[in-house]
């Protein structure tokens, strides 16, 4: 773009057509520059085959940000099916989160139990200011009802 002079030349000027090519042309370059630059909410306004497809992947790419910020709300239920094998490894990512997400509440639950069924009692505290997390049912047994 940088090439690329601001204005047709004077010799091309009086070519019929050369201002509507030239017009597209920089509307596409700049549809393509902000789309490149991550800027999805600016409107499209020309037409034609090749600004089609470029709104296609505007809103492909919106839409995929969409099914982003699901995922990260603890929605797995999206999956990407239109992006070839970025889909592929989009879908693989959310499976394998949705997985370990599952795997950690397990062991959260698992701990939990424990905690609260081991005989002893336990209290989990902040060693710098000894702020109290939890305790057990034993230790509330035999602390708190004193």
């Amino acid at each position: 773009d940088a090439n690329i002079p601001a204005a047709i030349p004077e010799r091309l000027k009086d070519i019929d057509g050369v201002q509507t090519i030239d017009n597209a042309l920089r509307n596409l370059r700049h549809s393509i520059r902000i789309i490149g630059d991550g800027d999805l909410a600016e409107k499209l306004s020309s037409t034609g085959y090749l600004m089609g497809t470029i709104k296609s992947l505007q809103a492909t790419l919106r839409n995929l940000i969409w099914q982003t910020k699901a995922i990260s709300a603890g929605n797995f239920s999206n999956r990407v099916e239109f992006l070839g094998e970025f889909s592929s490894a989009f879908n693989g990512m959310v499976k394998k989160l949705e997985s370990t997400i599952s795997e950690v509440n397990e062991a959260k639950s698992l701990f939990e139990l424990f905690f609260e069924t081991i005989p002893d009692a336990t209290l989990i505290i902040a060693y710098e200011d000894f702020k109290i997390f939890n305790c057990n049912h034993a230790f509330e047994n035999r602390f708190i009802g004193i």
